[in-house]
């Protein structure tokens, strides 16, 4: 008899504490996986957007395929080591607000975003550097149409 009462009590605990353990461990994955869209999104936020308005507009340019919008700003962030996350992020951000085209596999767009985040001509070696990212990031573009 007690050890039906405790096996019984074990089970009711495990399925009520059970949505409350893993609804947390699923928010943190899901902030993972939308880390970008959400940063650009709080940023726009914090400058006084409404946080709808603000992800409405970070949505609308980043597009249909997030994965891919990450995996060529990842490029950048490691191919480019003039920039921080921050700096690309708030550049980003004011792209989106003022609904700027933002184009990650274009060279032309990956120079004049550095430019305009330095405030200074580029070296060579950024040039190279953003001339590879571009290439990389065009070979994304060219599997997902193929």
């Amino acid at each position: 008899m007690n050890k039906n009462f405790i096996g019984a009590t074990l089970f009711i605990t495990s399925l009520i504490l059970n949505p409350v353990i893993v609804s947390p461990l699923s928010a943190n994955i899901q902030v993972k996986i939308n880390s970008v869209s959400a940063s650009i999104s709080s940023i726009l936020h914090k400058r006084g957007l409404d946080e709808d308005a603000a992800q409405s507009i970070t949505n609308t340019m980043i597009g249909d395929n997030e994965e891919l919008f990450n995996a060529m700003l990842r490029n950048i962030e490691n191919g480019c080591e003039v920039l921080t996350q921050n700096e690309i992020l708030e550049f980003l951000s004011t792209s989106a607000l003022f609904k700027k085209e933002v184009k990650l596999d274009s060279y032309a767009f990956l120079v004049n975003m550095v430019h305009k985040i330095k405030n200074t001509s580029l070296n060579e070696k950024t040039l190279k550097e953003l001339q590879n990212i571009a290439n990389k990031n065009s070979l994304y573009i060219d599997e997902l149409t193929t």
